[in-house]
């Protein structure tokens, strides 16, 4: 962990990139650097992995930008770059997201609905593919007018101007297409789409499936495809609610005190008021992962220090000296998101 985030990166990336391993084994995990051991350790671990999966990786790997795997518009991000492929990154990618969902881990969110129906075993031809699948913005938009003459129940040709045209018999030449007609308008359509989306992205997929297969979840995935977004949920279908956390919570004794009572009512305000982000930071930093777990444990310790937690243990260890609550929020606010630098640092 006292290391910089390229060298931690590097190590996740080589182990990920070992082939022959059972990744269906028992997993633990050691911080070098850092005194924390247990299950805690694991779960940051994992949500370190899916989090770097998703937002990128800093190492440099042959671009100048970094490692975005991923890439696109919330639900509808798709497989990034080819270049990456030299490098077996995106086999590495589905090794990481079988292996968190084989340790019931945090998952990949937001992936295309198109692409999901890829990997669960259906054909590019298949797929149902929305403009918001498109990266290339100027391609989106040149296909954005035909797109929404062919959605609409009386549309035609004739709404489209002579610019739009001319853009989009230029785009189907450059794709080797005919030219635009009415009578072939959701032909080219369809044909035009599927090159924008799965005309480059075909070889990413195949890796990740390669992966996925390693991890025995491909498997799955082919016997049951409806299992799809238990793999892959929707960003909304991965929200946690302030409801959902505050069931999960063990609270402290009632009899234990003024002091217990009140920090614990503050608590449930910051619970139940905080944005959605700083929620799952705040479930990550009490128990290692944005996942809500059951038995979360609140102790409230008689220290003048910050928030702590044993991630291990589910336990969020809380000072009585607070005495308002924009005192606590703040306090607890500078803690939350320190777990990808270690546990305990504060």
């Amino acid at each position: 962990m006292a290391e910089d985030e390229e060298d931690r990166e590097g190590q996740i990336i080589n182990f990920y990139k070992t082939p022959n391993i059972d990744w269906a084994r028992p997993f633990h995990a050691k911080l070098q650097g850092d005194v924390a051991i247990g299950d805690g350790v694991a779960r940051h671990f994992l949500s370190l992995v899916i989090h770097k999966l998703k937002h990128g990786f800093a190492i440099d790997v042959g671009n100048s930008c970094g490692a975005m795997l991923f890439e696109g518009q919330s639900d509808h991000l798709v497989p990034s770059s080819k270049i990456f492929m030299q490098n077996d990154m995106f086999i590495m990618a589905g090794r990481m997201i079988g292996h968190a969902f084989l340790h019931s881990g945090p998952r990949l969110t937001g992936l295309s609905p198109a692409v999901l129906h890829v990997l669960a075993g259906g054909t590019p031809q298949t797929a149902t593919i929305a403009l918001e699948d498109i990266n290339d913005i100027d391609v989106r938009e040149t296909i954005g007018p035909l797109y929404e003459v062919c959605e609409s129940n009386n549309g035609n040709l004739t709404t489209l101007s002579v610019e739009q045209r001319d853009a989009i018999n230029k785009l189907a030449v450059e794709m080797d297409y005919s030219i635009l007609k009415e009578t072939n308008r959701c032909w080219l359509l369809h044909n035009l789409l599927q090159d924008a989306v799965f005309g480059r992205i075909k070889e990413q997929l195949k890796q990740i499936k390669q992966g996925l297969k390693e991890t025995y979840v491909l498997d799955l995935l082919e016997a049951r495809p409806d299992a799809i977004t238990q793999v892959f949920p929707s960003e909304a279908e991965a929200t946690s609610s302030p409801e959902v956390v505050l069931d999960f919570i063990q609270w402290p004794q009632e009899d234990d005190g003024q002091e217990p009572k009140k920090i614990k009512e503050f608590l449930m305000q910051f619970i139940s008021t905080v944005s959605q982000d700083k929620l799952k930071q705040l479930v990550k930093f009490w128990v290692g992962w944005e996942i809500p777990m059951t038995e979360m444990k609140v102790e409230v310790v008689d220290s003048n220090n910050y928030p702590r937690a044993s991630t291990c243990f589910r336990t969020l260890r809380l000072p009585s000296h607070y005495q308002t609550y924009d005192d606590f929020r703040q306090s607890l606010e500078m803690c939350l998101g320190t777990s990808e630098f270690g546990f305990g640092l504060i």
